[in-house]
């Protein structure tokens, strides 16, 4: 497919229709493992579980450290509802390493949640490891 080029008016770029469209469609309805993954965090973010509650295999470093800082940072407490999740399907990271495990899938999540009747928001990114059922996941940011 043809694009016209910001500020060219004569030139055209080529880009892939079916690759790009494949991978940022939507998924119509999260499975429950990456439901599951997303519902633990929110919990230890809003003191309803236990910081230990996030195990290191299923959540990567970056996601304890920051859930750890909100925790301490904000006093909104209590039990938290996912209200909508919106998943994008993004290309894995290329493989440098021959002996790193292979991503198979790659998400970034959108979402709202409620806590104590206050909407809130996250964002994070999920993957799912060769020969793994679970998701990992590797970012959370709550606003």
């Amino acid at each position: 497919m043809l694009r016209a080029i910001p500020g060219y008016s004569h030139l055209k770029c080529l880009s892939p229709s079916s690759q790009r469209t494949a991978m940022s469609a939507p998924r119509s309805s999260p499975d429950a493992s990456l439901r599951a993954c997303i519902q633990i965090a929110l919990d230890v973010a809003c003191g309803v579980r236990p910081t230990a509650s996030l195990q290191r295999p299923t959540y990567d470093g970056q996601v304890r450290i920051h859930v750890r800082a909100y925790l301490k940072a904000h006093t909104l407490r209590g039990p938290v509802a996912l209200q909508h999740i919106d998943v994008r399907l993004v290309p894995p990271p290329p493989v440098t390493d021959p002996f790193a495990i292979r991503i198979l899938e790659a998400a970034e999540v959108v979402g709202t949640y409620s806590v104590s009747g206050k909407a809130k928001a996250f964002a994070t990114r999920l993957e799912l490891p060769e020969g793994k059922r679970q998701w990992i996941m590797r970012t959370l940011r709550l606003f």
